[in-house]
Protein backbone atom coordinates (compact mmCIF):
# COMPACT_ATOMS: atom_id res chain seq x y z
CA UNK A 1 0.00 0.00 0.00
CA UNK A 2 1.62 3.45 -1.00
CA UNK A 3 2.54 5.77 1.83
CA UNK A 4 -0.12 8.81 1.84
CA UNK A 5 1.50 12.07 3.07
CA UNK A 6 0.42 15.42 3.01
CA UNK A 7 2.29 18.38 1.09
CA UNK A 8 3.20 20.56 4.19
CA UNK A 9 2.94 17.55 7.04
CA UNK A 10 2.87 19.62 10.14
CA UNK A 11 -0.14 21.82 8.62
CA UNK A 12 -4.11 21.23 7.99
CA UNK A 13 -4.75 19.65 4.69
CA UNK A 14 -7.37 21.51 2.61
CA UNK A 15 -11.01 20.89 2.69
CA UNK A 16 -12.91 19.91 -0.61
CA UNK A 17 -14.59 22.95 -0.44
CA UNK A 18 -12.02 25.11 -0.05
CA UNK A 19 -10.90 23.52 -2.68
CA UNK A 20 -13.63 23.60 -4.80
CA UNK A 21 -14.29 27.38 -4.35
CA UNK A 22 -10.51 28.14 -5.14
CA UNK A 23 -10.56 26.24 -8.29
CA UNK A 24 -13.79 27.67 -9.46
CA UNK A 25 -12.25 31.61 -8.82
CA UNK A 26 -9.46 30.39 -11.25
CA UNK A 27 -11.60 29.38 -13.58
CA UNK A 28 -13.92 32.64 -13.69
CA UNK A 29 -10.65 35.00 -14.76
CA UNK A 30 -10.33 32.29 -17.70
CA UNK A 31 -11.92 33.67 -21.49
CA UNK A 32 -12.53 30.74 -22.93
CA UNK A 33 -14.69 29.03 -25.83
CA UNK A 34 -18.30 27.95 -25.85
CA UNK A 35 -19.92 25.08 -27.58
CA UNK A 36 -23.42 25.55 -28.44
CA UNK A 37 -24.48 22.23 -27.17
CA UNK A 38 -22.61 22.89 -23.74
CA UNK A 39 -25.54 23.45 -20.96
CA UNK A 40 -23.79 25.97 -18.90
CA UNK A 41 -20.76 28.26 -18.89
CA UNK A 42 -20.02 26.70 -15.23
CA UNK A 43 -19.58 23.29 -16.47
CA UNK A 44 -18.01 24.72 -19.84
CA UNK A 45 -14.91 26.15 -17.39
CA UNK A 46 -15.34 22.84 -15.83
CA UNK A 47 -14.49 21.34 -18.72
CA UNK A 48 -11.95 23.43 -19.84
CA UNK A 49 -10.50 22.97 -16.11
CA UNK A 50 -10.35 19.13 -16.84
CA UNK A 51 -8.28 19.89 -20.44
CA UNK A 52 -5.57 22.23 -18.70
CA UNK A 53 -5.32 19.67 -16.24
CA UNK A 54 -4.72 16.78 -18.42
CA UNK A 55 -2.01 19.29 -20.36
CA UNK A 56 -0.28 20.18 -17.08
CA UNK A 57 -0.12 16.09 -16.33
CA UNK A 58 1.63 15.38 -19.34
CA UNK A 59 4.44 17.41 -18.47
CA UNK A 60 7.61 16.02 -16.77
CA UNK A 61 7.81 16.05 -13.15
CA UNK A 62 9.36 19.08 -11.72
CA UNK A 63 9.74 18.45 -8.02
CA UNK A 64 7.93 20.40 -5.11
CA UNK A 65 5.63 23.15 -6.33
CA UNK A 66 6.42 26.70 -4.51
CA UNK A 67 5.00 27.99 -1.40
CA UNK A 68 4.84 31.87 -0.66
CA UNK A 69 3.99 31.76 3.14
CA UNK A 70 1.94 33.64 4.55
CA UNK A 71 -1.19 31.52 6.95
CA UNK A 72 -3.30 29.22 6.52
CA UNK A 73 -6.84 29.04 7.48
CA UNK A 74 -7.38 27.01 10.84
CA UNK A 75 -11.07 26.29 9.51
CA UNK A 76 -10.75 25.25 5.60
CA UNK A 77 -7.28 24.57 5.74
CA UNK A 78 -6.59 27.26 2.87
CA UNK A 79 -3.12 28.25 2.12
CA UNK A 80 -1.50 31.38 2.00
CA UNK A 81 -4.70 33.14 2.91
CA UNK A 82 -6.29 35.92 1.91
CA UNK A 83 -7.86 38.20 4.27
CA UNK A 84 -10.76 40.56 4.14
CA UNK A 85 -11.72 42.48 7.22
CA UNK A 86 -9.61 40.10 8.83
CA UNK A 87 -11.84 36.91 7.89
CA UNK A 88 -10.63 34.41 5.70
CA UNK A 89 -11.98 35.27 2.07
CA UNK A 90 -12.85 31.42 1.42
CA UNK A 91 -14.62 30.32 4.80
CA UNK A 92 -15.18 33.83 6.89
CA UNK A 93 -13.05 32.42 9.74
CA UNK A 94 -11.36 34.93 11.63
CA UNK A 95 -7.21 35.55 11.39
CA UNK A 96 -6.84 35.57 15.07
CA UNK A 97 -7.46 31.45 14.37
CA UNK A 98 -5.10 31.37 11.75
CA UNK A 99 -1.32 29.14 11.71
CA UNK A 100 1.41 31.38 10.76
CA UNK A 101 3.11 29.50 7.90
CA UNK A 102 6.42 30.94 7.59
CA UNK A 103 7.76 29.36 11.33
CA UNK A 104 7.07 25.49 9.93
Amino acid sequence: IPRVRKRLPHSRATNSEAMKLTLVELITRWNFELQELQCCEFHAGVKMAKKVCRLLQEQACTGRLPFGGGKQCSRCGILDMEVSGGVCVICDNTIRNSRNLTAL
